[in-house]
């Protein structure tokens, strides 16, 4: 199957996948089936994808019940800690350590059962996206030919904890292209691929036979939604669905849903489509996915009495903590927008059961509303377009059925009528205004159309351990320009590298304020795919780990006459990263970068004296001249002397007279990084306190993350990266300022980093004290979908 022409993109071709199962857990909604036979009880494989909808509950993907005994019950969950895991009557037989806390996107889970290994380890493993998932054991491994109850000819069930009934443990969320393969072990590949361009896990066709028992649910037949599509005939009998919950949301075609990692207050049901609220005026819920480009069409079925409908601005406002705040442009059941605790008259008002269409104009910044069809017009305009928005909505003990484009229905309450958008997308009740899209990731593709798939073509982290002598550290895919070195079992200073001056790459420390050091014994060259470390202790001691963190411009240096003061500049503007060296005049002076957009993060430092780190925080936090500094802990503080007041341009960063930026003959280097949607994000987030923290949405993967506390003394740059830690939560942390070992295993440290964001997962003030502002800067592994339409996967 193929996908549709889209747009500029041309034909995004591939294996599609037209439709999921939706299983809403307040329904008592499952799947059974009686094998008539038993097939291979000691040697299987299952394979789904799941996109979750409800977390932190039991949910059964697959279980089968015979007994109350070891071999009569064995099911796959997701366990309430948010594990994948496999249990049997008494305990569970293998848990992953990853939590599945990701509600905007696809996971590929699988296991593969096979007990006539002599190796205990291999009897039950354990996939998460094609990759073999860590796993521990409630009790022991199973025993060598054991027999589990899958794949007995006892009652099985997808969806729910079924003994003599269903008892609970329902699964909320969606469920696609479930296998189930009868007396084979099969390795993921059979069932999906890595993406060649982005590195993003894919689905592919699966070609191999089932065996007697085995079966393939594809929920293509909305009238028959357990059929087996696998020739077997081994089909499904469904309990509690209806036609309405064969969804078009999809591996393939990934639409929103609301946000329950970022509900302030209220429920959400039906797959994250239906939102409830009580008496909480001031609280609502954003999508999952924003748009910064492209026209886009959705549209809301309200009931009960008070409602705000519109959309939020997620790089100024990261969470949905009110319902007309600045940050938000809505549309009121009272014939009222809503901007900024300011309102207008607008529109006609609407009640229960009306259905509202949201457009909006990424490209012009223009917003409107419909209602039941009928263009209320032009409610604001003249928004910053340079900002990204998500679907936003508040109810005020009332409900809200949303559809994207996935949900024709309404959960069901009305009848769909089955309007497309242009490129063929969707099932909306009404029309979608002339140009106006779905949201969806085939469409996104082609209006957001992320020039980066796989961040680490440009930032890539390599870990490696000292041999005390020399080596070469490879794996890195490219020669860096700029590279951050950390030894992480002992103590050592954090050593930034560059070699804008050729031979030996020279460096200075984040954790010190020393000038500028080459000495080949700590790094000696960078490589082709890599550098080369000698004998210091700080690079390559024998027996300790270390990390190297790379960055990419692939440019020569040269001259650069865009300031006044005269720079030389190695650049990418694909990445929107930049290496410039220049040197200080005492006065206020410009300085080319040789990007071409403004920039989001600056670094400077002295090469010559022993001078604090500078980095640019008003950039990111709206502070006049403010300025943070590596190699301490301090908050933001204003320095007039330091960046003239004034950020920078698309061409030029602005430097004062203070000596840490501009001393008279002394040379510097500017680290400069511009903002590049799909790939890098520079933001700041207000902390809120709690173990449920923050969510902060970026547009992608992040595969790198600084936090630093910008309001109090004693807030440290935290570094995470995916690299040392593979899985979520993150909670291992190097800190910029320090020379201290990696702070390891400390659940104060939790964060997610999930499809499009991350999200905080514990109170740790160091991230997260309560009204305190916060920057970051993010680089990404994944677009949130890459250029060719392949969605990202969750984490």
């Amino acid at each position: 199957m193929t996908f549709p022409i889209l747009g500029g993109n041309g034909a995004v071709a591939g294996y599609s996948i037209d439709n999921s199962l939706r299983f809403e857990d307040g329904d008592s909604a499952y799947l059974t089936r009686t094998p008539s036979s038993a097939g291979n009880r000691k040697t299987w494989t299952w394979s789904a994808w799941i996109k979750r909808g409800n977390i932190s509950t039991t949910q059964k993907l697959f279980m089968a019940y015979g007994g109350n005994n070891e071999g009569g019950y064995t099911s796959i969950d997701l366990d309430s800690n948010d594990t994948f895991r496999v249990t049997g009557y008494a305990a569970a037989i293998e848990t992953t350590t990853a939590l599945l806390r990701d509600v905007s996107a696809w996971y590929h889970l699988m296991v593969v059962f096979d007990t006539t290994q002599a190796t205990e380890a291999n009897r039950v493993k354990m996939y998460i996206n094609g990759e073999q998932a860590a796993t521990s054991q409630g009790g022991s491994h199973p025993d060598q030919n054991f027999e589990p109850a899958i794949n007995n000819n006892v009652i099985h069930t997808i969806g729910a904890r079924y003994l003599t009934s269903a008892t609970g443990e329902f699964l909320d969320g969606y469920m696609a292209e479930v296998h189930f393969i009868d007396g084979t072990a099969k390795a993921p590949t059979d069932f999906g691929e890595f993406d060649s361009s982005s590195g993003i896990w894919k689905p592919k066709e699966y070609t191999g036979t089932y065996g007697t028992n085995g079966f393939y649910l594809d929920f293509e037949n909305s009238g028959s939604l357990g059929a087996d599509s696998s020739g077997n005939g081994n089909n499904f009998t469904p309990t509690n669905f209806s036609d309405t919950d064969q969804m078009t949301d999809t591996p393939t075609n990934n639409f929103p849903t609301l946000n329950s990692l970022n509900v302030v207050n209220g429920e959400l049901k039906q797959g994250n489509l239906y939102y409830t609220n009580g008496a909480n005026w001031f609280n609502g819920v954003t999508g999952t996915q924003s748009f910064s480009a492209g026209k886009w069409y959705w549209e809301v079925r309200p009931t009960g009495s008070y409602w705000f409908i519109g959309i939020q601005d997620v790089d100024s406002e990261q969470t949905a903590n009110s319902a007309n705040g600045a940050y938000k442009w809505t549309y009121a059941q009272n014939a009222k927008k809503y901007n900024n605790t300011t309102y207008v008259d607008y529109g006609a008002t609407y009640a229960s059961t009306d259905i509202i269409g949201v457009a909006y104009d990424a490209d012009n910044g223009t917003l409107t509303f419909y209602k039941n069809g009928s263009s209320q017009g032009v409610a604001y305009s003249g928004l910053d377009t340079s900002k990204r928005y998500a679907p936003f909505v508040n109810s005020y003990g009332s409900a809200m059925a949303l559809n994207f484009g996935q949900d024709g229905d309404f959960a069901g309450t009305v009848t769909a009528q089955g309007n497309a958008d242009g490129n063929g997308y969707g099932d909306f009740y009404y029309a979608p205004p002339s140009g106006y899209l779905a949201l969806c990731t085939q469409n996104l593709a082609t209006e957001l159309s992320p020039t980066i798939d796989d961040g680490s073509q440009y930032f890539n982290t390599v870990l490696y351990t000292g041999n005390g002598s020399s080596q070469s550290i490879t794996g890195v895919g490219f020669s860096p320009d700029f590279l951050w070195l950390k030894e992480r079992s002992s103590t050592s200073h954090h050593q930034l590298f560059h070699d804008a001056d050729g031979g030996v790459p020279k460096f200075m420390q984040s954790s010190s304020t020393i000038a500028e050091v080459q000495n080949s014994a700590v790094v000696s060259s960078f490589d082709s795919d890599g550098f080369s470390v000698g004998s210091s202790g700080g690079s390559n001691q024998s027996g300790e780990t270390y990390v190297g963190w790379n960055w990419y411009t692939g440019a020569s240096y040269g001259s650069n006459t865009d300031g006044s003061i005269t720079s030389t500049v190695s650049a990418n503007q694909t990445s929107g990263f930049s290496v410039v060296t220049y040197t200080g005049t005492g006065s206020n002076a410009t300085v080319g970068h040789k990007l071409g957009k403004p920039l989001k993060f600056l670094i400077i430092k002295d090469r010559d004296a022993s001078e604090g780190w500078i980095i640019n925080s008003q950039i990111l936090t709206g502070t006049t001249n403010g300025t943070l500094h590596f190699n301490t802990d301090a908050e933001y503080s204003g320095a007039s002397t330091q960046f003239q007041g004034t950020n920078p341009t698309s061409s030029v960063f602005y430097i004062g007279t203070a000596g840490n930026v501009n001393n008279n003959t002394q040379k510097y280097v500017a680290y400069c990084f511009a903002e590049i949607q799909g790939y890098s994000k520079f933001g700041s987030y207000t902390g809120n306190g709690s173990t449920n923290g923050t969510y902060i949405y970026t547009g992608h993967k992040s595969q790198w993350l600084l936090i630093k506390n910008v309001e109090q003394a004693g807030g440290q740059w935290f570094i995470y990266d995916v690299k040392r830690e593979t899985f979520n939560p993150l909670n291992s942390s190097l800190f910029a300022e320090s020379s201290q070992a990696e702070t390891s295993n400390n659940s104060a440290l939790d964060i997610d980093i999930l499809s499009n964001g991350w999200k905080i997962r514990n109170t740790g003030s160091g991230f997260n004290n309560s009204g305190i502002k916060y920057i970051y800067a993010s680089f990404a592994s994944n677009p949130f979908v890459s250029s060719t339409g392949i969605p990202v996967t969750a984490r």
